[in-house]
């Protein structure tokens, strides 16, 4: 299956690339990674989505997703609850009135030598094929189900219109069929408490009941003019009585419906605050991530980051520095704006302090704990700083609560480098070392964040740090920095499988390279 991919763009803008055949999630989060140049940029959000057929949306407007339900008038919505109300109740209507036309048929063929049986064919074939339209085009969820979608949009919005129209052409064939044959057309009386079965306006209660009980008295009168006035006087005063009914059962549903719809608005109106929030954060966090790795001569460099949610708390960085490049990777416990603001001042904070001539590693966690300390005081950081010195062909580490670098020798041996120390923020002493290890050319490091190592398959089993020294011991140091990359990503997409991505995944690849002649 095809997926079209999004990429961060410098500044954080999403544009799409070619579509590639790719290992994936459920929700189409899985992507390889990529250089974040021109040519290969960074994959900062997996942004895919399925080819799946678009569906309308469902009738009952509080099935509705936020977006919808909010452009939704006060109105609107109670028109849609009518609609439902009445959907949901002029089945029974219709299919008392098949078996009544069924029976007039009969009657017509039996008794009244055809007479009539035009009409009451017309009524039967109406009442089956409204409610067969029902079922197709208006179909309603059962009570536990998931919300159907209506196949006739503009079927849904005339609902109202349709539904006076079918209840009153139902009624006149049958008290026409009654009529034909000489009877008296007693459903006069019973179509006024049958209306008490619908939601409706006064308007609409007023026209349905002024045309049954207009019709129905002009009827009885050229059938059975003996009766038709004391009939016509009986059956005014029910057609009132039931029309005030109607019209308070309407009023009564409709203070139900606004205490719902008032607590429904104000929780999608908080949905969709946090949501622009969010995505004004990620827009601020995605312009954060470095618009391409750095060209160096020493370095083959990769990165990616796949943010889990509209925010990450997942962050990477390159400083050059004297003969050398400074890489970081950092990781706020926590999704949203607070860690975006958060990732906001460690980015500050990291740029100034690197360049600051001879800065140590150890002080600088220092000071970076005491500015996340000041920035929140409920957010933890985890971060890690690799600095290659291209002198010394050496690789100076320093963790703070973060998981541990992985480097791999040109022998295929694989080693763990981190300083012990906790979190940035946490208010405890931060480590004041660092350790160099040497780093020569075709050497790997991989720094990346727990969510790569927590990331569970559909078992819930963690991708774990053995198989990512597994697939590091494997690789080939001459394929590159990104092939690296792409070869880890797509281990972690067949790992996962169908399991939604629950955490941010940053990774960034450093191969060495031969010393350039001077």
């Amino acid at each position: 299956m095809q997926f079209g991919l999004q990429f961060a763009r410098p500044g954080g803008n999403l544009a799409p690339a070619a579509a590639y055949t790719l290992p994936h999630t459920n929700d189409g989060r899985w992507v390889t990674g990529g250089r974040p140049d021109a040519h290969h940029p960074t994959i900062a959000y997996g942004a895919t989505t399925c080819d799946d057929r678009q569906r309308e949306a469902p009738l009952d407007p509080f099935e509705l997703p936020p977006d919808q339900l909010a452009s939704l008038s006060e109105e609107q919505a109670l028109r849609r609850r009518f609609d439902v109300r009445n959907r949901s109740v002029l089945p029974v209507h219709l299919w008392f009135l098949a078996f009544f036309f069924f029976g007039s048929l009969i009657t017509s063929l039996d008794e009244y030598h055809g007479a009539g049986w035009p009409l009451a064919v017309a009524g039967l074939l109406g009442s089956v094929g409204a409610l067969i339209a029902l079922r197709r085009l208006l179909p309603l969820a059962r009570p536990g189900e998931a919300p159907l979608a209506i196949r006739a949009p503009a079927l849904a919005e005339r609902f109202g219109e349709l539904l006076q129209a079918v209840l009153l052409l139902e009624y006149f064939l049958g008290v026409g069929w009654l009529a034909s044959v000489g009877a008296r057309p007693v459903l006069v009386f019973i179509a006024a408490p049958a209306l008490l079965l619908f939601r409706l306006v006064a308007g609409e209660l007023l026209m349905l009941h002024g045309l049954m009980l207009v019709s129905g008295g002009v009827l009885w009168w050229l059938t059975q003019p003996s009766d038709a006035l004391p009939a016509f006087l009986g059956a005014v005063p029910l057609h009132v009585v039931c029309g005030g009914l109607g019209l308070l059962f309407t009023r009564r549903f409709r203070r139900r419906f606004l205490s719902q719809w008032l607590r429904r608005m104000g929780a999608v109106r908080e949905q969709i605050r946090v949501r622009e929030e969010l995505a004004l954060a990620r827009e601020v966090q995605l312009s954060m991530l470095p618009a391409s790795v750095p060209e160096v001569p020493w370095l083959d460099v990769a990165a990616s980051c796949l943010p889990a949610n509209e925010v990450g708390g997942d962050y990477y960085d390159f400083f050059p520095v004297e003969d050398g490049l400074a890489v970081v990777v950092a990781d706020v416990a926590g999704h949203g704006v607070a860690s975006g603001l958060v990732l906001a001042s460690v980015r500050s904070g990291l740029a100034l302090l690197m360049e600051e001539p001879d800065h140590q590693l150890g002080p600088t966690m220092q000071r970076l704990d005491r500015l996340v300390r000041r920035t929140s005081r409920r957010m933890l950081v985890t971060l890690a700083i690799a600095r290659y010195d291209a002198n010394s062909a050496s690789l100076t580490v320093a963790t703070a609560g973060h998981p541990p670098l992985l480097v791999r020798r040109g022998d295929g041996s694989v080693e763990e480098v981190a300083t012990p120390s906790p979190p940035l923020g946490t208010r405890l002493p931060p480590s004041v070392g660092a350790v160099s290890v040497p780093f020569a050319a075709g050497d790997c490091c991989v720094l990346f964040t727990d969510g790569l190592l927590e990331a569970p398959d559909p078992a819930g089993r963690p991708y774990g740090l053995q198989r990512l020294m597994q697939v590091l011991a494997a690789h080939d140091p001459a394929a590159g920095a990104q092939t690296l990359c792409d070869t880890v990503l797509f281990d972690l997409a067949a790992h996962s499988g169908e399991a939604t991505q629950q955490d941010d995944v940053t990774l960034v690849v450093l191969v060495g390279r031969p010393a350039p002649a001077r």
